[in-house]
């Protein structure tokens, strides 16, 4: 019975893992699930079906915290990029501009 909760809690912090941005997801979401397991683990043992409660009590509100922080952070720094590349962009075509009138007022 608790090996199938086990299981089942498993399955549904996994899904919970969808939430975070997918750059943080692959670099961290195994390390993530195995502490996961291993708190249900000792928990389970510990106090039986009472310490899967306690898990989630204790993972819940972080998982809120965290999936908000890192898709701010995900947000930004795609903001940014793209910022950055438009700045590049921008500066590139301000040089062919100015070589183009360098040009135009040095040919005629």
């Amino acid at each position: 019975m608790l090996t199938l909760l086990s299981n089942i809690c498993l399955w549904l912090y996994s899904i919970l893992l969808l939430a975070y941005p997918p750059a943080f997801r692959w670099e961290y979401g195994e390390e993530m699930t195995q502490l996961f397991r291993d708190m249900l683990q000792d928990s389970i043992r510990q106090r039986g079906c009472w310490g899967i409660l306690e898990v989630w009590f204790c993972v819940l509100p972080d998982w809120v915290s965290t999936v908000r922080q890192q898709r701010l952070l995900a947000g930004s720094y795609y903001r940014a990029r793209w910022i950055f590349a438009r700045v590049v962009q921008a500066a590139i075509a301000l040089i062919f501009l100015a070589f183009g009138f360098v040009y135009w007022f040095y040919v005629r």
